[in-house]
């Protein structure tokens, strides 16, 4: 039926997929190993990007390469933004989040903040308030240009933004990691977390201090600029975690 068909086509539009082992002797030493390199990672400033994510697909009246509109309102979908759905299985990652709401960005854009530093391999940046832990939309900057149908699963900027600071990074747009981080800043406001955002950034190998620093020399009139360079004159301690740079 086309139920079938679509309920697995998306699988096709994966973002990668593991081997799969040759026997249960196999499978039990990989499952050892990548323990032992979970426990040894763990607090590795860098996180590999999932393999196993799903890109949203729109709605397709044959049901071959997304969901007809019934199938659509059933319980085997869920819609990620206007128009577009991923299987009800896809993968509960940050990185998940970010793909589908990278998605609206149609004529110019890019995910920014913590969802950009995420993107490009920070693995303190999870998409969680530090305050309170609960799970924070994805920022998105357009430079000025409207979005279709915003709602709380994005927060959208119409901040300016400058055509160098964008790259295009495994599928979506991003913006590069000092102006990632500058935004993030000014999203909370707050300069101990200003200082740890800096800090693992750095460790994450995306930037140097210097580089924020001198991205924020020519930021003079923009809002947060005071807060940031505050960050930016104590930060470049050398941290490896949040919990040393608090």
């Amino acid at each position: 039926t086309h139920e079938g068909r679509a309920a697995h086509r998306p699988q096709a539009s994966r973002l990668g997929a593991a081997p799969q082992p040759a026997s249960e002797r196999v499978r039990i030493v990989v499952r050892r190993r990548w323990a032992r390199a979970m426990d040894r990672h763990q607090w590795d400033p860098r996180i590999e990007r999932p393999n196993d994510l799903v890109v949203p697909v729109g709605l397709d009246p044959t049901g071959r390469d997304g969901p007809t509109r019934h199938q659509a309102a059933g319980r085997r979908w869920r819609q990620t933004s206007r128009g577009m759905y991923v299987p009800v299985d896809a993968p509960d990652r940050p990185e998940q989040r970010i793909l589908e709401q990278s998605c609206r960005i149609r004529s110019y854009g890019a995910v920014t903040g913590w969802a950009s530093l995420r993107w490009q391999g920070a693995r303190f940046f999870d998409g969680t308030d530090f305050r309170d832990g609960y799970p924070l939309p994805v920022p998105l900057v357009t430079g000025g240009r409207d979005l279709r149908a915003p709602d709380a699963r994005a927060a959208i900027s119409k901040a300016q933004l400058a055509p160098q600071e964008r790259l295009f990074v495994a599928g979506v747009w991003a913006t590069l990691p000092p102006r990632a981080t500058f935004d993030e800043i000014r999203r909370h406001g707050n300069l101990r977390q200003a200082i740890v955002d800096v800090e693992m950034a750095i460790a994450a190998r995306l930037m140097t201090i210097v580089d924020f620093r001198d991205y924020l020399a020519d930021r003079n009139a923009w809002t947060g600029i005071a807060l940031a360079r505050d960050a930016a004159a104590t930060a470049g301690l050398g941290c490896r975690s949040p919990q040393e740079a608090r």
